[in-house]
């Protein structure tokens, strides 16, 4: 009994004594000094003084101090520039846009060249794909006139073969003026002789010695026609009256007989 109440008195007596299995201080920090303050940790230490403010921030290289810009500034004023080697620099950039644009002239008339006459023989060919059949049936209609005695069938032939000409021309947008008893217009006739005539106002086309043509599209002449222009007829110039011859024996209206002996007195 007694060595186990002694074993009982040895363990209440070492929990009790300071430093063995003392609790922890307020924060989590282990140990305290007399007045109940804590030691700051060395890591808390060196946290805390990063975060301090410090007076005057430290300034970057990179940036330019306010001196060295005064500096440059100074230097930029103090430097002059050369009226004339401004000059000659503006009068080589005016050459060379003058060269450029001389150039792209030149391309572009070049190309408005090929353009025009690209379209001119497209037209061309337009205009002879639609003319060589009548050709062909003008060629045609001599061999048939050569062989053939009906003159009938020759002309009623070439009729046709006219007829197709009016086509091939309405095919290529070119039309026929019509004249014969119109009005003379000077913008589509050409006046080559006038004839008198009393059946007709004056300004007449009496006949078409060669007819005109024109576009259908906008009316512009290709060709005048050649035509002849009425004018007013003549009148007839009034005759003077002669006189009646008086007749021999002095009477009115009796004309002497040739036959009648002479009297003898």
């Amino acid at each position: 009994m007694s060595d186990s109440g002694g074993e009982v008195n040895e363990n209440v007596q070492a929990e009790t004594e300071p430093g063995n299995g003392q609790p922890e201080a307020a924060g989590g920090v282990p140990g305290g000094g007399a007045n109940g303050g804590t030691s700051p940790s060395p890591a808390h230490a060196s946290t805390d003084s990063q975060a301090a403010p410090q007076g005057h921030p430290e300034q970057s290289e990179g940036e330019p101090t306010e001196g060295t810009a005064e500096a440059a500034e100074a230097e930029t004023a103090s430097v002059e520039v050369d009226p004339l080697e401004l000059a000659q620099r503006e009068v080589a950039q005016l050459k060379e846009q003058l060269l450029r644009t001389a150039a792209d002239f030149d391309n572009f008339r070049k190309r408005s060249r090929k353009d025009v006459s690209e379209a001119r023989r497209k037209g061309t060919q337009q205009a002879l794909d639609s003319i060589l059949p009548v050709a062909d049936n003008l060629e045609r209609a001599v061999q048939a006139a050569s062989s053939s005695s009906d003159l009938e069938s020759v002309v009623e032939g070439i009729r046709m073969v006219l007829d197709s000409f009016i086509d091939a021309l309405d095919r290529v947008g070119v039309e026929k003026i019509e004249s014969q008893g119109q009005s003379f217009d000077p913008a589509v006739h050409e006046a080559i002789q006038q004839a008198p005539s009393a059946e007709h106002p004056v300004g007449t086309v009496l006949s078409v010695l060669q007819p005109g043509y024109r576009y259908r599209s906008d009316g512009r002449l290709l060709r005048a026609a050649l035509v002849v222009v009425s004018t007013a007829a003549p009148t007839a110039a009034p005759t003077a009256e002669q006189p009646p011859k008086e007749p021999a024996d002095g009477r009115p209206g009796s004309e002497p007989d040739a036959t009648a002996p002479e009297s003898k007195h």
